[in-house]
């Protein structure tokens, strides 16, 4: 006569809760996401751009294009107005006001501040203004400045992809644990299904543990 295999009431108790804790930290973590995603939306739904503009690679080229034309002796007007025609997002109310036949001075500030390497262009054109002799060396050392300043992003980025994985395990690692440690351990289940502290205390640590996930992500994201 075959022996019936008897199922531990408590282990299946003690996984279930387990689980649970797993997938609030799971569903904490998509909450965070879709919150994110959320606010990066338009009222018309449509997503607006979550890093810094200035990215475009367009950005040097139009800098280097302006520089080569007030060398070749061509107005600051004509060759700053054909070149954000070309690229009319890098700075939409300067190409706008130009294309109403704005003086340049006025249209460079119609420019509204962004806090990105366009803010340096503007910049350097401004100076070219009151000082064209000078603007082809003024953009040449913006276009230095902007690359600099993408190859620090670049290397900042890179650095934080070890406190990111670090993040990812620390908070990965206490969930595997308690997981591991209630499968394979009988006073462990006993403790999740007897005892109220045990369980208040659980409850507490993944809190706290989806707490430290976000507050990590917010320090690691600033870095970047």
């Amino acid at each position: 006569m075959s022996a019936t295999p008897v199922t531990d009431p408590g282990a299946i108790t003690a996984t279930a809760l387990v689980a649970a804790a797993l997938v609030a930290v799971a569903v904490t973590a998509l909450g965070a996401s879709v919150l994110r995603r959320t606010s990066t939306r338009t009222p018309g739904g449509r997503d607006r751009p979550t890093g810094p503009p200035a990215r475009v690679p367009d950005l040097v080229d139009l800098a280097e294009r302006i520089a080569r034309e007030t060398r070749a002796g061509r107005g600051v007007r004509d060759s700053v107005a054909d070149a954000l025609g070309s690229h009319p997002a890098l700075a939409p109310e300067v190409a706008h006001a130009l294309g109403r036949h704005a003086p340049l001075a006025a249209a460079l500030a119609a420019h509204r501040p962004r806090g990105d390497e366009r803010d340096l262009l503007i910049h350097a054109l401004s100076l070219g203004v009151h000082h064209a002799h000078v603007l082809a060396e003024v953009l040449d050392r913006t276009t230095v400045v902007i690359r600099e300043r993408r190859a620090w992003r670049l290397e900042r980025s890179a650095q934080s992809a070890q406190a990111r994985a670090s993040a990812r395990a620390l908070t990965v690692l206490p969930a595997a644990f308690a997981l591991w440690g209630a499968l394979s351990s009988p006073s462990v289940r006993q403790a999740y299904t007897t005892s109220t502290v045990t369980l208040v205390v659980a409850a507490v640590g993944v809190v706290l543990n989806g707490a430290g996930w976000w507050w990590m992500r917010r320090v690691v994201g600033a870095s970047r």
